[in-house]
């Protein structure tokens, strides 16, 4: 399955295994959209209301609404055209120099890869068009049986050339897409759900939609606001690129940085701790993350805002006085001396001398470390000693009006030391979004 996961380590959230570091970024990002590009681009972008008939009864009251962008596009594991072969051979829309914009509602996603000009998509759409008959075509037998995929040509929209149907079906999960070239972008929308085969019109409500919200992406200049008001004010007023101060550094998109905005609608979670996760059920949840590369370690630094819209001030307040329980029984670690050798994770939390509108915030700092020095790993030269690195996180969360708005930023170093965070740089910044939040 898909998973987006934002740049920004958010202390008191489960961070997962030390799995290792992972190479030197050799790729380089799109950088993040501007407000007025990611409002134009989202507002165009499917909705709950677009999906109607057996696309809408893939959907139950559980599922949340998402939509924003994330580079690279897809996060970890972005969704495949196809995958063929025994194993999992994935043919992906490459997307290391697109901005990643996407929804998804129940069983259907959309994702729009926009690449730097018309002419740039129109190159990865040669190689694909020659990829995707190739590759998504003919049947397997693996461990799970016997898995079909096929490809069938669909018409092109807006004076583009033909577009690709493909079907791939295994013996726990149907999917179809249907992918077509929209100008500067190739667009995917497709079906996905666990179970053995297609429903009856799957595929073509898939075609249909594909179709519509390709229409609706090429004029998504001039197509008026429709979007809910909420998502655009975050879109507008959230942490950008030129809040970044030179005390929280992050890594670069040129360097290998991600970067994503997400909107949830609703959202129920907000709070972890040792994998509980804290049921506050939020009407809606935006989040922007910068730096990192989707793993543990961030490199250079990673930055994050996250705001949980509770659509009054009494529930905003309710869900903070939760909350304030939930972070003071989350510790680990807290007066347990580091070892100068081995794995160790130390989670703490407290309140914060920093006040907002009278209510003083919280805080929550985690300290991870990776003890890799009998590990082997590898690299283009051969087998090497794994890196040991370590690696702290601080995050303020504030009560801001019907929200709570959190700021969090993670740093580490390859070895097993003490870290430097500022976390008076992450409270000045918290403090400054929080404010403009409220501004509108």
């Amino acid at each position: 399955m898909r998973r987006t996961v934002a740049c920004a380590v958010f202390a008191g959230v489960l961070l997962g295994s030390l799995a290792g570091v992972p190479a030197s970024a050799e790729t380089r990002y799109a950088s993040p959209p501007t407000s007025t590009d990611l409002t134009t681009a989202s507002n165009a972008l499917m909705r709950p209301a677009d999906l109607t008939g057996v696309l809408a009864s893939g959907t139950t009251s559980k599922d949340a609404y998402r939509v924003g962008y994330n580079n690279p596009p897809g996060g970890q594991d972005p969704l495949p055209i196809c995958s063929s072969g025994p194993g999992y051979n994935p043919l992906p829309i490459p997307g290391d120099s697109a901005v990643g914009y996407a929804a998804t509602y129940g069983t259907v996603t959309q994702d729009v890869y926009r690449y730097a000009s018309a002419d740039v998509a129109q190159r990865v759409w040669s190689r694909l068009n020659t990829k995707i008959p190739a590759t998504c075509s003919g049947s397997f037998q693996d461990d799970d049986g016997r898995s079909t995929l096929s490809s069938t040509q669909l018409p092109g929209v807006s004076g583009g050339p033909q577009g690709w149907g493909v079907s791939d079906v295994t013996p726990s999960s149907a999917k179809y897409s249907a992918v077509l070239l929209v100008g500067d972008a190739i667009q995917m929308v497709s079906y996905t759900e666990q179970r053995s085969s297609l429903p009856r019109g799957a595929v073509a409500a898939i075609d249909q939609l594909g179709t519509s919200l390709a229409g609706r992406w090429v004029n998504r200049a001039t197509a008026p606001m429709t979007q809910d008001a909420t998502l655009t004010t975050a879109q507008t007023v959230m942490l950008t690129p030129a809040d970044v101060p030179p005390t929280l550094p992050v890594e670069s998109p040129a360097t290998g940085g991600w970067s994503d905005f997400t909107s949830y609608t609703p959202e129920v979670y907000l709070f972890g701790c040792f994998g509980v996760l804290e049921n506050l059920q939020a009407k809606a949840s935006y989040t922007v993350g910068m730096g990192g590369s989707g793993d543990i370690f961030p490199g250079v630094g990673s930055l994050g805002q996250q705001i949980y819209d509770f659509g009054s001030a009494d529930a905003a307040r309710k869900a903070w006085t939760r909350l304030t329980k939930a972070m003071a029984a989350c510790s680990e670690n807290a007066d347990v001396a580091i070892p100068a050798t081995g794995d160790f994770s130390r989670q703490v939390h407290g309140v914060s001398p920093l006040s907002f509108d009278g209510v003083p915030g919280l805080w929550s700092r985690q300290l991870d470390r990776a003890d890799e020095s009998q590990g082997q790993c590898s690299n283009a030269s051969g087998p090497t000693p794994c890196d040991s690195f370590t690696v702290k996180s601080y995050t303020l969360y504030l009560l801001v009006d019907g929200t709570i708005q959190s700021v969090g930023y993670s740093t580490g170093v390859l070895a097993l030391r003490q870290v430097k965070l500022d976390q008076l740089s992450v409270n000045t910044l918290a403090e400054e979004l929080a404010n403009r939040w409220v501004q509108g």
